[in-house]
């Protein structure tokens, strides 16, 4: 297979973590929001893009389609668990003593590194697999 990247030059696998990641911003900020609208216009312009150029090698592999959208769906998941931990660490860092804790800190700074080495593990994975001269 040649080498695969979405239009402004990215690794399927960095533009398949930035629309999950754009996606959860969306349902996250409030309706109607800067944040909300920023988000959902760069989700949909890179959707567009990741349609252009993967949806047809999926479509002409169903063993490709499968493994990517099982992907996509883990690093959705896996996106979604770092937010809630780095909205646990701010909520920390907020407290009013401005100090976080020490036991939960260090636990959570722990767990976001292991799900962030997961994160990457899928990316280079997705890279690979439309790319397998990157992978």
């Amino acid at each position: 297979m040649a080498s695969v990247s979405i239009p402004y030059k990215c690794p399927v696998g960095e533009a398949l973590d930035r629309l999950t990641i754009l996606a959860i911003k969306e349902h996250e900020f409030a309706a109607g929001s800067a944040g909300q609208l920023v988000a959902a216009t760069a989700r949909r312009e890179l959707q567009s893009d990741i349609d252009t150029v993967l949806v047809p090698l999926m479509d002409a592999s169903e063993a490709l389609s499968v493994e990517t959208h099982a992907d996509i769906e883990l690093l959705h998941m896996v996106n979604r668990t770092l937010w809630d931990l780095e909205a646990e660490v701010r909520r920390l860092l907020l407290r009013p003593t401005g100090e976080p804790t020490a036991p939960p800190y260090p636990a959570l700074a722990r767990r976001i590194t292991g799900w962030n080495d997961q994160r990457a593990s899928i990316k280079q994975r997705l890279d690979s697999r439309f790319n397998p001269a990157r992978g």
